[in-house]
């Protein structure tokens, strides 16, 4: 027997089994059995290696017949050349090699793999049934195509795994229910897509139609939220693999390697592309209806100095038309925050394009990651919402020895149907203008949202989750808000990292400053009427008021927040309704000109007020109520009486 150790690694055993070993000649090939132990557990590699094949890894089975594999548990597999395969005879060994336990295979040279045969690899997507949508990019292609090199993917390379580290698995037979089925496996072919921005979303059916490095959608077995792990089988893809990307649009793509992808330098090497989004959902709701779920897209950047995983903006949950047309919804959560640097075996991902061309992934670009570690995540994490269970995360989480870039994170919460997390983030080697990989574009896939607009080379505008920028003191950053609807608005923090003083929303037209908090109950409060917000609402880190001016200017954005005004035409009246009790002292009404119309005094605190209006003309009037603390707020109505 041979063993190698696992300093020396396979490359290197190979390279040296094939220099030492006497049984090794041009004329014959020779079966050899290799044990690993690591842990007092053995793994057993079965496998046949020729020196007469131009492959540096060549397994088939015996001159008798019998099935040749190897079984790689818990380890890394690399090899630097090629691959070839032979299938083995049906049995519960046909695949050539079996990678279990997170296991991975790494390639060196931009080589093509051959054979009939193919590898087995499993990749788990969490808390998942067939109701819940993921974004897949498939490690194999289907090895029966003809010729060498990276094929194709279809549904008929997924199988169903007996159990973890065996080799039997089920294959799929696809059905076109709306449901697919967990055991048999059944797949339902009615979620399977492909997707580019110029041919927009493309139905795969059955077929052979996913070409490596592009993405897939596809949902999951049964009605029961699980743990599901799938089994693909096929030949490994390797080297090179191309995929489009269009400028200022998103296309569907995804790690196309049987091991995980740093896309921290898929992306340094890749400048058509500006971020990367990765879709969420909430796994609570079982319809196959769009105007039953909620999901959305995260954006990832790589980030600047000190972002180690990069910069992750979590998805905001949108509601859906029937046509899949984002609306407002009601109570919607929202996605979680978790490292997306490493790409899992079998991850897919959206790019957006910076400009229009095409990305390559490499060898180069691949790394042994495994999920277990905690950095490569495969989709999404068990849960499906935050710890407040909607809305924003609220909390600030200090730590003397966190190295992460320092950082805001914000967010913004519109009515009671979803929010937006905004990173606002700060280095010296950034610009107030757009920074490729440290700026992250918004998915806009709201009609009501909230955004960094950044000014391109161009001069024109775009909308941003994560900006990056130099900090100073008195810098004003601005912030757009579009709102569909008229809607009441919430700011706060859900983090501050690395980042002491405070923060201040300061509105440009009523020269007022909110400090922005992490508390829920001191929140940033608006109430604004349709429109978009332009050049109006900015990030400070400096008040220029009194602390007296603030204070005041604090409470007169509550009342306006709290008190309801409604001029209620057909009765001649208005109402004004005061929930928190508010001690008004005075209510007076004026026309535009200045003329007094209409005084009231000694209000109190009544839970609503009504003013006559029957006996004025019709227009527009200004009302002004003043509390006992002689803190005035204004408000305009429109007074129709005929």
């Amino acid at each position: 027997m041979i063993f190698p150790t696992k300093a020396q690694g396979v490359e290197n055993f190979l390279v040296s089994l094939h220099r030492e070993s006497k049984h090794f000649s041009p004329k014959r090939a020779v079966s050899i059995k290799i044990y690993i132990m690591k842990n007092l557990l053995f793994s057993v590699i079965a496998f046949v290696v020729s020196a007469s094949s131009t492959a540096q890894l060549y397994v088939k089975p015996t001159s008798t017949g019998d099935a040749s594999y190897m079984y790689v548990k818990d380890e890394l597999l690399y090899v630097k050349g090629s691959i070839e395969l032979t299938e083995n005879p049906d049995g519960p060994t046909e695949a050539s090699i079996y990678f279990r336990d997170e296991s991975q295979l790494m390639q060196g040279d931009n080589v093509n793999n051959d054979g009939t045969g193919y590898i087995s690899i499993l990749q788990t997507n969490p808390d998942s049934d067939a109701w819940d949508y993921a974004y897949w990019s498939s490690p194999v292609g289907d090895q029966t195509i003809g010729g060498a090199g990276n094929k194709n993917f279809g549904a008929t390379r997924f199988f169903n795994p007996d159990n973890l580290l065996g080799t039997i698995s089920e294959a799929n037979n696809s059905t076109g229910a709306l449901n697919g089925v967990k055991s048999p496996m059944r797949i339902s072919r009615r979620w399977l897509y492909t997707y580019t921005f110029a041919g927009g979303w493309s139905r795969i059916n059955d077929n052979s139609d996913v070409s490596p490095g592009r993405g897939f959608t596809m949902k999951g077995l049964g009605t029961t939220n699980s743990n599901l792990t799938y089994d693909f089988r096929g030949r490994p893809n390797n080297g090179n693999i191309t995929a489009p990307v269009t400028a200022g649009e998103i296309n569907l793509s995804g790690n196309p390697y049987p091991s995980a992808l740093d896309l921290k330098t898929f992306y340094a090497e890749n400048t058509d592309i500006s971020a990367i989004y990765f879709w969420d959902e909430d796994h609570s709701i079982n319809s196959h209806y769009y105007v039953d779920n909620q999901g959305g897209y995260g954006t990832w950047i790589p980030g600047g100095l000190g972002a180690v995983d990069g910069v992750y903006a979590p998805p905001t949950f949108l509601s859906y038309d029937d046509s899949g047309n984002a609306i407002i919804g009601s109570d919607n959560g929202d996605g979680l925050e978790y490292p997306r640097r490493y790409a899992p075996v079998g991850q897919g991902f959206m790019l957006f394009g910076l400009n229009s061309g095409t990305v390559t992934y490499k060898n180069t670009h691949r790394i042994n990651q495994k999920i277990e570690a905690g950095v490569s995540i495969f989709r999404r994490p068990d849960g499906n919402k935050n710890p407040s269970g909607k809305g924003p995360s609220i909390g600030i989480t200090p730590s003397p020895v966190d190295t992460r870039q320092p950082q805001l994170r914000m967010n913004t919460y519109f009515n009671n149907s979803h929010g937006r997390q905004l990173v606002l983030l700060f280095s010296d080697e950034s610009t107030d203008g757009y920074d490729r990989g440290q700026d992250g574009r918004s998915p806009m896939d709201s009609p009501t949202d909230g955004y960094f607009p950044i000014e391109a080379e161009n001069q024109e505008v775009f909308p941003y989750v994560i900006q990056t920028v130099p900090y100073h003191q008195k810098k004003q950053i601005p912030y757009t808000l579009v709102l569909e609807n008229r809607a009441k608005i919430m700011i706060n923090f859900k983090e501050k990292i690395n980042f002491d003083g405070p923060v201040y929303f300061y509105d440009n037209l009523k020269q007022t400053y909110q400090e922005i908090k992490d508390e829920l109950d001191q929140s940033v409060r608006l109430k604004l009427e349709a429109g978009t917000y332009e050049n109006r609402f900015f990030i400070t880190f400096t008040n220029e008021r009194s602390a007296q001016e603030t204070a005041q200017e604090n409470t007169k954005i509550k009342m306006l927040e709290d008190l309801d005004f409604f001029q209620n035409n057909p009765v001649k009246q208005l109402e004004v309704g005061n929930p928190e009790g508010y001690n008004i002292a005075t209510a007076t009404i004026f026309e535009m000109s200045g003329k007094l119309v209409y005084t009231a005094s000694n209000l109190g605190n009544s839970s609503k007020f009504t003013f006559p209006t029957g006996n004025l003309s019709d227009g527009i009037y200004l009302v002004m109520l003043i509390t006992k603390d002689n803190i005035a707020v204004n408000y305009k109505i429109t007074v129709y009486n005929k």
